[in-house]
């Protein structure tokens, strides 16, 4: 969000006096010394207006008021906001590489430079959901009265940046001053941004009273690392008065008790925060691969390392079997397994995608709920394809075998007894449940259901979004075999 600040007066005419204070004058100057400078880096832009700039390649652009020559591409990024506790859309610059540092034009430009802060943001792939301590201390009385376990956290997918300021993502930014221009400072990264997206804090004064704004930018430059995290929050009536707090104490803060890094062990960890670039399922496969030197090789040993669960070997194999060979599905397949093992809950759908588009089906190991009278779940495959989808257990007739014209998706649900999550389908005018069972998600058959960890609650549910979507698209042909 922006918002409009001074206009600087600027000296015009005839009946000006041009000196180095006027902005207009200091810019005709700074154009001059740029022609005949010499040394490479030496021109700085000049703004006209106050404002907070981003200065990108020596071009001007206009982050918090002022207004700049420079318009570099936006785009609306759908975000989740730590000081309101929600999904916000927010707009953001676009920087196509290059080097960056920021400039502050202000009366007061101590001050304002004094409160300018640059985070770069971290990625959730999950909203972690704990229990407040009304809820704990009801499951402590339903367990010593025998009627039920202690409260779960429940995760869901996310998938969103965050915006917020983590000690682990800050920028440090050092002060120079720009020669001749004392209302002016320059703020420089301590070091070279990487790519990924970052926000802007500064506070300002609005209407007598002090508020934050924040804007947001993109640098691209390569491959993007996602600095990925588990988002952990507190829900229920103590949440709300635990997020309250915050906002009136640290609004935007968010302290290392409050994620869980990608691959770390344990709430509060803040290592590890930069795992490796999930650059683009197209694109980049190739460079992470064990000592392999054909798509046949790549592949097995992408499988022995998933069977081991080293899950990030698994995808370095099966990336560089795709690099090998793009066009034969099984790599993809396993790659999309891959990922949501790792936690990597935003990239298997394009990989499962494009398996699909190679005309290998998908194989899904689920847990079919036959009800409590029934006894316990069968385990079996969930196969979907261009042509058919089928539910069988090995050695045993399918359960049922159609086209997925005659398959409607009925579905995603959550048990509230465990920590579950299950899809539905309706064939031939049958219901069917099915529970995904997730790899490495720590599950285990509990009566009729396939209860997980919180990772393994959230590749369920999100292998059950995908299923409700891409049936659809099969029935439909948009995901036919690629020729």
């Amino acid at each position: 969000m922006k918002i409009t600040l001074n206009r600087f007066p600027v000296a015009r005419g005839a009946d000006h006096a041009c000196s180095f204070r006027s902005p207009f004058c200091a810019s005709i100057i700074a154009v001059f010394l740029c022609l005949v400078a010499t040394v490479p880096g030496r021109c700085q832009a000049i703004p006209e207006f106050f404002g907070t700039y981003a200065v990108v390649d020596g071009k001007l652009a206009p982050m918090i008021g002022g207004r700049g020559s420079f318009t570099p591409s936006q785009t609306n990024l759908q975000v989740y906001n730590f000081y309101t506790m929600a999904v916000d859309t927010e707009n953001a610059f676009i920087f196509e590489g290059g080097e960056v540092h920021f400039l502050v034009f202000d009366a007061a430009v101590a001050d304002a430079s004094e409160s300018i802060e640059l985070y770069k943001l971290p990625f959730a792939r999950n909203l972690i959901t704990r229990p407040d301590a009304l809820a704990q201390v009801g499951g402590l009385l339903s367990q010593i009265t025998r009627q039920g376990g202690p409260p779960q956290n429940s995760a869901s997918p996310m998938q969103k940046y965050i915006v917020a300021k983590t000690d682990a993502l800050k920028v440090e930014l050092l002060q120079k001053p720009v020669s001749g221009q004392p209302q002016m400072v320059q703020l420089v990264p301590a070091s070279k941004l990487e790519a990924g997206v970052y926000s802007l804090f500064a506070v300002r004064v609005q209407g007598g009273q002090r508020v934050i704004i924040d804007q947001l930018f993109e640098l691209k430059s390569g491959s993007e690392a996602h600095d990925c995290i588990d988002l952990a929050v507190t829900g229920g009536a103590g949440g709300a008065m635990e997020a309250n707090d915050a906002r009136m104490t640290r609004p935007y803060y968010l302290a290392k008790e409050g994620y869980v890094a990608c691959g770390a062990s344990g709430a509060g960890s803040s290592a590890n925060l930069n795992p490796p670039a999930a650059g683009t399922i197209g694109g980049d496969v190739g460079g992470d691969a064990g000592a392999c030197n054909d798509y046949g090789s790549c592949f097995q040993n992408g499988l022995n390392a998933f069977t081991a669960s080293d899950w990030q070997s698994a995808i370095g194999n099966f990336r560089g079997a795709i690099g090998k060979d793009s066009t034969k599905g099984d790599a993809w397949a396993w790659l999309g397994r891959a990922y949501l093992a790792n936690g990597r809950i935003g990239e298997f759908a394009a990989a499962w995608d494009r398996a699909i588009g190679l005309g290998v089906p998908l194989i899904l190991p689920v847990c079919h709920e036959k009800g409590f009278m029934g006894g316990n779940c069968e385990q079996g495959d969930l196969t979907i394809g261009n042509k058919q989808i089928f539910f069988g257990q090995r050695g045993q007739a399918n359960l049922f075998s159609v086209s997925p014209s005659e398959v409607t998706p009925k579905g995603v649900m959550d048990d509230a007894t465990q920590p579950a999550s299950f899809f539905i389908l309706r064939v031939t005018n049958k219901r069917y449940n099915f529970d995904f069972i997730p790899a490495g998600g720590g599950c285990q058959t509990q009566s009729v259901q396939v209860a997980c960890s919180p990772e393994g609650v959230a590749q369920q549910i999100a292998v059950g979004q995908y299923v409700m979507q891409v049936i659809p698209k099969l029935a439909s042909g948009a995901l036919g075999k690629s020729e």
